[in-house]
């Protein structure tokens, strides 16, 4: 409404004011018009647009899209360029991986034949030619220098290959260049009017008028829906004016512009995670490199000391040693069988020594395998990219409300509806399921936070943490040691170091809270209790498993221990007086990475690195229930309830939950959840799971991944942490108040504090 008589009434015909023009910088003294100053406009020619625009629209539209084509196909053709170079290298590296083993293995054979020879050479040895016999070692000397340069060559190569930095610079080819599509003209003296009253050089086929507004109703005829001046006299509310047409057609503009920079983002982020995916490949060999040429260096150094060692014994004289050293040199030399033991002995060490050489070296390298394999499953995820860039008109929706200000023209007192439906141009069509960015914020309700005064350093390798039952004790399996700390609070103490395994230890588990047990790499199990404050061995377990103990759980309802390891099976102990064990489950093919309880402790699962999930029920022993197929090495799960657990599968990107279903009587996927990952993942650090507040904590790749129940009773990712190596280990405390990692980069235990927002 206006507020006096002037403001409504045209000053030139003393009419009703039916229009005004809203441009603040048009030089007209008069900006209210009547009905009649419209129609003189309309005649004089000056409320008209130019009839070219939507030519010159069209050639904006064409323009651009020839641009963004141009570019659209460049990127293709580099991602294309990249994906193939990458199935390259994949291929490559395999085949450089196999030669070097093939080269350790021919080693390893040179060193068995030289171990042959030193036998025989030294069976020539007598008391007649022992003062003139002489052995040089130059020649194996050599001999191992140039396997050393050999091995380190093929390592070189690999991490110097020209396919590889080809990738790295094609990566930073990609491009995009920014550019907003905007539909603006300048217009010259002539059309300058145009702006304060927008009109169409097009004429109305009943008055023979310029087309100032539009009928939007969908059941009219399309040549039908322009309006001239005369039109809008005749149905006032009928017509939608040109000016509120031109400022939807403007937001829809935006709309696209958000589209296509979405596009763009999308593009930066995958080229980013493509670079990272390619470092990760290159850090990996690094690190393996480093560790297998310090495997090689220790492995010549302790040779050759040994061997220099017993060269230095072999000459020293009679005359100056003791009677008791004489008697025992004869008695050696007198026994029938002392070449055929000397040699078999010197034999069997040597060529242990070698494996367990060979077998470090082995997994090393199969370490490496792993993370080409899962950086490229990730990069190929990147690049498959669809080359039509369309947008359904149908699947667009602009969710925000639109509020229009209402149409200049009220003739008759009645004012115009300005409802639009607009038309969107077929040529541009994106796919809605192609752009969709999540905006969905997580609130975090708590997080675990480094306690930087809690740090102990630590070189040795610690694969195995585990909190006591009454969270005031942590035992830490530092290489072959046992090491206990008191733990109070958070805070650590060291209390005693326990050294009676000949292996690292792999595997710890408490019984009570001063009993527990441990496991190493060659299978041995050890009983241990504290009794004044020293831990005494109670019992030893020698010959059950043949290979590493990956995991020990406690079952305290029917006292029984439970153990899985390399050699492909699990076993139940039970006690009567000593530990003894009771069953053997060996349905995997291969080593059995995991294996977990439910709270009844009925039902037992098991994981391994044949890509096998077992379910067992208990009636008197344990029988297989169900077999799940899974995509990859599960090494590690948990039950989070009676009859529903969690798996994570090494190269997957989700924490993948298990119900059992009543109907069919087996289990299955009921949920997943995305979690933190970088890099393959290897064994060790088991899921910790806390009964009293539904906290899950996961290791995948580099990252700890700490997940909450929701109400909804679906868990989530609240917190990932990154140690920037797939080599720490760990463990989470009954009460999941506390963390204990350990990892290769910094050599330390430290202790992380659950905070609760």
């Amino acid at each position: 409404m206006y507020n006096n008589k002037e403001e409504t009434i045209c000053l030139i015909h003393q009419l009703q004011i039916e229009a005004i023009n809203m441009d603040l910088n048009s030089d007209c003294q008069l900006r209210r018009y009547c009905s009649k100053c419209l129609i003189d406009k309309t005649y004089d020619g000056t409320l008209c647009i130019n009839s070219e625009i939507n030519e010159h629209i069209q050639e904006i539209k064409n323009n651009f899209l020839e641009k963004k084509a141009i570019y659209l196909k460049h990127n293709l053709s580099t991602i294309e360029t990249i994906q193939n170079t990458v199935q390259n290298l994949k291929a490559n590296f395999s085949s450089s991986f196999d030669k070097i083993y093939e080269n350790l293995q021919a080693e390893k054979t040179r060193l068995k034949d030289q171990c042959e020879f030193l036998q025989k050479t030294l069976d020539l040895v007598n008391l007649d030619n022992f003062s003139q016999f002489k052995l040089s070692t130059n020649e194996n000397v050599y001999q191992i220098e140039s396997f050393k340069n050999l091995i380190k060559s093929s390592l070189d190569q690999i991490k110097n290959n020209e396919n590889l930095q080809f990738c790295i610079q094609e990566i930073d080819k990609l491009e995009e260049e920014k550019e907003e599509l905007i539909f603006t003209r300048q217009f010259n003296n002539e059309e300058s009017n145009i702006i304060a009253t927008p009109s169409l050089k097009i004429q109305c086929q009943e008055h023979k008028k310029q087309i100032i507004a539009f009928d939007m109703n969908i059941n009219r005829a399309k040549e039908n829906r322009m309006a001239c001046i005369h039109c809008i006299e005749q149905n006032p509310n009928q017509y939608t004016s040109l000016k509120t047409v031109q400022d939807k057609w403007k937001k829809f503009e935006e709309f696209k512009k958000h589209q296509y920079q979405q596009i763009l983002d999308q593009y930066k982020e995958n080229k980013d995670h493509i670079l990272e995916q390619l470092q990760i490949i290159n850090e990996a060999h690094q690190e393996m490199n480093h560790q297998i040429t310090l495997k090689l260096n220790d492995y010549y150094q302790n040779l050759t000391q040994q061997i220099e060692q017993i060269f230095n014994q072999m000459g020293k004289n009679w005359a100056i040693c003791q009677q008791k050293e004489i008697y025992d040199n004869i008695e050696n030399l007198i026994i029938p069988t002392c070449n055929q033991e000397f040699s078999c002995n010197l034999q069997e060490y040597y060529t242990n020594q070698e494996n367990c050489v060979n077998l470090n070296i082995f997994d090393s390298i199969k370490k490496i395998k792993e993370t080409l394999k899962e950086s490229f499953y990730q990069i190929c995820q990147l690049i498959k990219i669809n080359s039509n860039l369309q947008i359904k008109q149908k699947e667009i929706q602009i969710y925000d409300k639109i509020t229009f200000t209402r149409s200049p023209f009220q003739i008759n007192s009645k004012q115009v509806d300005l409802s639009l439906s607009i038309q969107i141009p077929s040529k541009l069509e994106i796919k809605s399921n192609e752009i969709q960015i999540s905006m969905l914020q997580k609130q975090k309700y708590f997080s675990f936070e480094n306690l930087p005064s809690q740090k102990i350093a630590q070189d040795e390798n610690c694969y195995a943490l585990i909190f006591n039952p009454n969270n005031n004790l942590l035992v830490a399996g530092c290489g072959s040691k046992l090491q206990t700390f008191t733990f109070i609070d958070g805070s650590l103490k060291n209390q005693s170091i326990i050294d009676q395994h000949q292996n690292n230890v792999s595997a710890l588990c408490f019984i009570k809270f001063n009993q527990f047990i441990s496991g190493d790499s060659k299978g041995q199990i050890y009983f241990w209790i504290q009794q004044n404050n020293d831990w005494i061995k109670q019992q030893e377990i020698l010959l059950e498993h043949t290979e590493q103990i990956n995991q020990i759980i406690f079952s305290a309802k029917f006292n029984q221990i439970i153990t899985c390891s390399n050699d492909k099976t699990i076993k139940i102990f039970s006690f009567t007086q000593n530990w003894v064990c009771q069953q053997t489950l060996d349905s995997h093919q291969n080593y059995v990475c995991s294996i977990a309880l439910n709270l009844s402790e009925t039902m037992l699962i098991s994981s391994g690195s044949d890509k096998q999930l077992k379910v067992y029920k208990r009636k008197n022993k344990f029988t297989l229930m169900q077999n799940i197929q899974v995509e990859d090495i599960i090494y590690r799960l948990s039950f989070i309830e009676e009859l529903k657990f969690c798996v994570q599968v090494s190269s997957g990107i989700h924490l993948s939950f298990y119900n059992f279903d009543e109907k069919q009587k087996q289990f299955i996927l009921s949920q997943t959840t995305e979690v933190q990952n970088q890099k393959s993942c290897i064994q060790g650090f088991p899921i910790g799971f806390c009964n009293q507040s539904s906290m899950i904590i996961c290791k995948h790749g580099t990252y700890i991944n700490i997940l909450n129940k929701m109400n909804n009773q679906i868990y989530r990712t609240e917190q990932s942490i990154n140690f920037d190596t797939m080599y720490f280990y760990g463990a989470m405390s009954s009460d999941g108040n506390h963390i204990a990692t350990w990892d290769y980069k910094t050599k330390q235990i430290q202790v992380r504090k659950l905070i609760q927002n």
